[in-house]
């Protein structure tokens, strides 16, 4: 564990600031949006610790990340800096989803989830992730196949997934919600922003 933990809350609105200081770290707040560049410095200035170790609000680091710095630092005392690649995946979901305009069914949610089934909606890449996709059929006698999919900023389809649940395979389902998960391993996607689509086909 560090020495201490600051937060700098940059002018949030989400309350954030009030989450952190429930698990006893040093929460400084801005009222309004500055930058990361002033909030780093500001940040950087209250710290009392001999290594300062920067991490954005959207970024998951290694559990030994502190450690191999700590260790750097130790190993070449001339050292000024240390800095790190960042590998996050960002996922994106669309407000208006083509493949959502269907007359037979309609999603109501997709989720990022991380190993320890926390929903997210930045990931490391490194680690294994699920995309879950909520769906409501709307009208009865049509088999469908829901499908989740992943394309880059340019467009293009990265990835693809079909649900093939063996208890409805070529059978039509009847109206309610359903939802199905696609599992990804780690180290399989690039580090970026991708967009996250669901549909079914009939």
């Amino acid at each position: 564990m560090p020495a201490e933990i600051i937060v700098v809350a940059d002018g949030d609105t989400d309350g954030s600031w009030q989450q952190a200081k429930q698990f006893g770290v040093g929460v400084l707040r801005f009222p309004s949006p500055g930058g990361p560049a002033r909030a780093r410095n500001f940040g950087a200035s209250q710290a009392k610790g001999e290594i300062l170790f920067f991490v954005d609000a959207d970024v998951m680091i290694p559990p030994d990340a502190m450690s191999q710095v700590a260790a750097g630092f130790k190993r070449e005392p001339a050292l000024a800096a240390f800095w790190g690649s960042l590998r996050v995946l960002v996922l994106r979901i669309p407000k208006a989803n083509p493949y959502h305009l269907s007359p037979y069914h309609r999603a109501r949610a997709m989720r990022l989830r991380t190993e320890d089934g926390c929903i997210t909606d930045v990931v490391d890449i490194r680690q294994a992730i699920a995309i879950e996709i909520e769906y409501e059929v709307l009208k009865p006698g049509h088999v469908s196949v829901p499908c989740i999919g992943l394309a880059t900023e340019e467009g293009l389809a990265a990835f693809v997934s079909h649900d093939h649940d063996p208890a409805w395979r070529r059978r039509a389902r009847p109206v309610g919600r359903f939802s199905c998960t696609v599992h990804i391993p780690g180290n399989f996607s690039s580090e970026g922003q991708v967009c996250c689509r669901g549909g079914s086909y009939h």
